[in-house]
């Protein structure tokens, strides 16, 4: 499609339906989190509130089917086959500047394996 062209109904009713599953797979992977970390699922209001809340901690949930950004994924196989090595758990900690400071993260890997075709279902049933 060329940037900028008219989109016609087909075009509008699929990229509404790509957006409603999409939507759909983000809220079920909330519920997982929420359940693998013992907390509860915030309803979307449109307020500033975190996807996931539990007595010590807010969780922002972000679902892609792209992979994992290649710095993160190279990192955390280091991580992971230092880990096997010597039987402590695998972290990442990643280190930028943003807005004049440097911030750090910490990346953590949740249990949970869900195949890539999986459904809102399936997603649900793999916690």
């Amino acid at each position: 499609m060329t940037p900028g062209a008219p989109v016609g109904d087909a075009e509008r009713a699929r990229r509404s339906a790509r957006g409603r599953n999409s939507k759909a797979r983000g809220k079920a992977v909330e519920r997982v989190v929420a359940r693998l970390y013992g907390g509860r699922r915030m309803p979307d209001t449109g307020e500033h509130w975190a996807d996931v809340q539990t007595p010590e901690l807010v969780i922002e949930c972000k679902s892609r089917q792209s992979a994992t950004p290649a710095l993160i994924r190279e990192a955390w196989d280091q991580a992971e086959t230092a880990a096997r090595a010597t039987g402590k758990a695998p972290l990442v900690v990643l280190s930028f500047v943003d807005g004049g400071r440097r911030v750090f993260w910490e990346v953590r890997r949740v249990a949970v394996d869900v195949p890539v075709e999986a459904t809102v279902a399936d997603i649900e049933a793999s916690a």
